[in-house]
């Protein structure tokens, strides 16, 4: 059996490479950064949104033409695709 080197699994079944970016930081007196997968990214996004705002309020397969952000919300203007 294959085994990709220096991967693991976490709960949401992604693979990862765990790597050091803390203690190289500090060590230079940087400040630390941090990763994090654009799917986990994403999927704590619309459980966070569905929880505050109810299951429609994701839309899939929209094309956002333009968006205003003000400090407590944003408005985005969708493509209207007619089949």
């Amino acid at each position: 059996m294959h085994q990709e080197p220096f991967t693991s699994t976490h709960h949401f079944l992604c693979r990862y490479v765990k790597f050091d970016t803390f203690h190289p930081a500090v060590d230079r007196g940087l400040p630390v950064t941090r990763v994090i997968s654009r799917v986990v990214l994403q999927q704590l996004l619309a459980e966070t949104a569905i929880e505050m705002a109810g299951e429609d309020v994701i839309l899939n397969d929209q094309n956002v033409i333009d968006y205003q952000h003000e400090v407590r919300s944003t408005l985005a203007l969708f493509a209207l695709v007619c089949s």
